[in-house]
């Protein structure tokens, strides 16, 4: 369905109401003025007026409806195709939620298509239009009022990892009885993860843009867009961190389990070696041969049995200490 459908003329919005043909009309026969169409979620039969109106290519067209794309920055003759991935983070939920917005820009027009409750464009739409200083400039300026949007929303979304990382898996993995386990740890790595893949690959659309190596991207414009490029790679830089963190919670969670299982295992074996030299005495002297049984009557002889197994005890826990296997 169309959000929205304007006409702007030197930076500021002309008092219209128009379908997608009259917007693309008006902003043809307009010096200076191009239309921006929104959709969202558009289905087919919906989106065919839009497409003949300003002749956008049927391949990309297909992509914007079904969605579902990678962030991408493609050329189909006089217009750019530009895919985004918007992301929201919930610390509740452990869930980096993810939307779509695809653009199609050329010299006169912006058509933003939206998937996903994430990433909304009517605030941005207000905010580029309190700043008739850089619209004016285009539509590269709605296409950098956009990517700046999302990019803000990504390096939110760093914030909120940050802190869940740093409280939740930081912290419990160092203490002795920490809650965090790798259930925990393995979550927020594919969390991580999928933020990775919806910012990571829009540098090299976003450069291009900064850099002018693509059309309709005007000189003042592509200032601002260097700004959002480096607030992108720093972004980028930190999920690699976080990446590289939780990958050694991981290694320091296994080692930290192997080291208590050692531990276990040690006390265990030298709790067995104490009672193997007690299980063969009591065991020899306790079989029930005649000639055995009768040197074996009284409690004096009962009590040297007792002492030979204590100083037996006594001898292995020596040797023990000295080895340093009682800790």
């Amino acid at each position: 369905m169309i959000i929205d459908c304007a006409v702007y003329q030197d930076g500021r919005r002309l008092d219209l109401k128009p379908t997608a043909a009259e917007a693309r009309r008006v902003s043809e026969e307009r010096s200076d003025s191009f239309a921006w169409v929104g959709l969202y979620e558009p289905k087919e039969e919906e989106f065919e007026d839009v497409r003949q109106a300003f002749g956008l290519h049927e391949l990309a067209v297909e992509d914007a409806i079904k969605a579902q794309q990678r962030p991408k920055l493609e050329v189909y003759g006089d217009s750019l195709f530009i895919v985004l991935k918007p992301t929201l983070y919930v610390p509740a939920e452990h869930d980096v939620q993810v939307g779509e917005i695809l653009l199609f820009v050329g010299r006169k027009f912006i058509v933003s298509v939206r998937h996903g409750e994430v990433g909304e464009l009517i605030g941005v739409r207000k905010t580029i239009e309190s700043r008739p200083d850089l619209l004016k400039h285009g539509p590269s300026a709605v296409v950098y009022a956009i990517l700046d949007n999302v990019v803000d929303g990504y390096r939110k979304v760093v914030n909120d990892l940050e802190d869940q990382i740093q409280e939740e898996i930081e912290a419990e993995v160092l203490l002795p009885n920490g809650k965090a386990g790798p259930e925990e740890i393995y979550t927020m790595k594919r969390e991580v993860l999928e933020f990775h893949s919806a910012s990571a690959p829009l540098v090299e659309p976003v450069e291009r843009l900064a850099r002018m190596r693509v059309g309709f991207v005007d000189e003042t414009i592509a200032q601002y867009l260097n700004d959002v490029q480096d607030h992108l790679l720093k972004v980028v830089s930190d999920v690699h961190r976080f990446r590289e963190i939780l990958s050694n919670a991981m290694e320091l969670h296994l080692s930290s389990t192997s080291a208590r299982l050692n531990q276990t295992l040690s006390q265990l074996t030298i709790i067995a070696s104490l009672f193997l030299p007690l299980t063969f005495l009591s065991g020899f002297f306790g079989m029930n041969f005649g000639w055995l049984v009768d040197h074996i009557g009284s409690f004096w002889t009962f009590a040297t049995a007792v002492f030979v197994m204590a100083v037996t005890v006594l001898i292995q826990l020596v040797i023990f200490r000295r080895r340093g296997l009682l800790g």
